[in-house]
Parts: structure tokens; C-alpha cells; sequence
């Protein structure tokens, strides 16, 4: 029966367990060892983008990438360290997710209104918003006041519109849709007043019978 071999041993050919070939750090194994697989790879380089901190049999960890943490990158990354991030982006807040302090704290874009956030009240002054937030998709009716988005939630206030306004709209003009529905109004009633005075022109030439 063969032996079972330990999560860092491979299955030699005499038949024992033998542990895996251990590699420093800055390196990793060039295949799979361990549960009786593997021994015959050698330790190589961890491959760009990638580092290894430990001696053992793990593989390279992907670098951190700084610009997905919305922070500051302070050093780059090498084979045996990660890449080391610093403070948030210009126009990124700090958020605590765990209260526990093991998880990195958050660096989360600022809004155009927020004054709550020291980091983000230079911003709200001057009405900008952080770069790389995702927009979402508004209709804006221009007056000649301030300009004033409008969402899904707001499709019953047309009638709120001034005759002055440009409306601007990358999918639909909403005015023509109006506009052709008051002509089908219109045209219902014309024919409804069409049917009652015939109605009533039949009516009385009946009633002299």
C-alpha cells in the first residue's frame, strides 16, 4: 500500500515521502509538489508582477496594484516585496470596513457635495467631482438657471418644463412623443364631436316621422 504523503511531500521512487524542494524568497516552485505529486521541479524566479516573501513551497503572489486602491504608490514591486501603497488620491476619503483593523482602510472617491470629509471639501468648493467616478445616465433640461439632472424618477414633471428649455438626451427626444400623443387626444375628440352630431342630426329628422 502506498504511503500518504504530506501536503508538502512527494511520492519518491523507493516508495517513501519526501518533502518538496523548498525555495527562498523571491522564487517559486516550476510545478505543482505536494499529496505525492511532483519533485521533480526546481525553484525559479517569481515572474513579473509577481513576489514571494516566504521560504517554502507557495507560489508568487500577484503585486498589489496602488491605482485600483485609488492610492498613491510609494515603492515599486519586486520578487521578494509587494508594491507599498500610500495615502489616498486627491479627492479619496479614508473608510474604515472593518473593525477589527486587520483590513486596509478604504480610500473611497469624494462626491461633489460632500463637506463631511476633510479630504473632500476642497472638492466640494469648488463643485468638482473626483476623477474615475463612474457616471450614470441622466437626462439634463438646460434653463437659464443651473442645469438640474433628471432620473427615471422624475418622468412626471413634464409638465414643470419652460418653453425656453433645451432638452438634451442621447437615446429619445421625449417633446416629439408628446407632441404626437396630443395630436392623437385631439384627433379622438374631433371624431367623438363628429359621432355626437350626427347623432343628434339623425335624431331629430326621426322625431318629425
Amino acid at each position: 500500500m502506498d504511503p500518504r504523503c504530506d501536503q508538502t511531500e512527494f511520492l519518491h521512487q523507493n516508495g517513501t515521502c519526501v518533502e518538496c524542494p523548498v525555495c527562498k524568497p523571491g522564487e517559486q516552485l516550476s510545478g505543482d509538489c505536494g499529496f505525492g505529486y511532483g519533485g521533480d521541479g526546481v525553484c525559479i524566479l517569481c515572474e513579473r508582477g509577481t513576489f514571494s516573501t516566504v521560504t517554502g513551497v507557495e507560489p508568487c503572489r500577484r503585486c498589489t496594484q496602488c491605482n485600483l486602491l485609488n492610492r498613491h504608490m510609494l515603492t515599486d514591486c519586486f520578487p521578494t516585496s509587494d508594491t507599498m501603497c500610500g495615502k489616498c488620491l486627491p479627492g479619496r476619503y479614508y473608510e474604515l470596513k472593518s473593525m477589527t483593523g486587520e483590513v486596509e482602510l478604504l480610500c473611497i472617491p469624494c462626491e461633489s457635495q460632500d463637506t463631511l470629509h476633510k479630504e473632500c471639501r476642497s472638492f466640494a468648493s469648488r463643485g468638482s467631482k473626483a476623477p474615475f467616478i463612474e457616471s450614470k445616465s441622466n437626462v439634463f433640461f438646460l434653463t437659464t438657471g443651473t442645469s438640474i439632472p433628471r432620473g427615471q424618477n422624475s418622468l412626471n414633471h413634464e409638465s414643470e418644463l419652460h418653453p425656453a428649455s433645451i432638452v438634451i438626451n442621447v437615446t429619445t427626444n421625449i417633446k416629439p412623443c408628446s407632441q404626437k400623443q396630443d395630436n392623437i387626444m385631439q384627433d379622438g375628440q374631433t371624431g367623438f364631436n363628429t359621432e355626437e352630431n350626427l347623432a343628434k342630426i339623425l335624431s331629430s329628422v326621426f322625431s318629425k316621422f
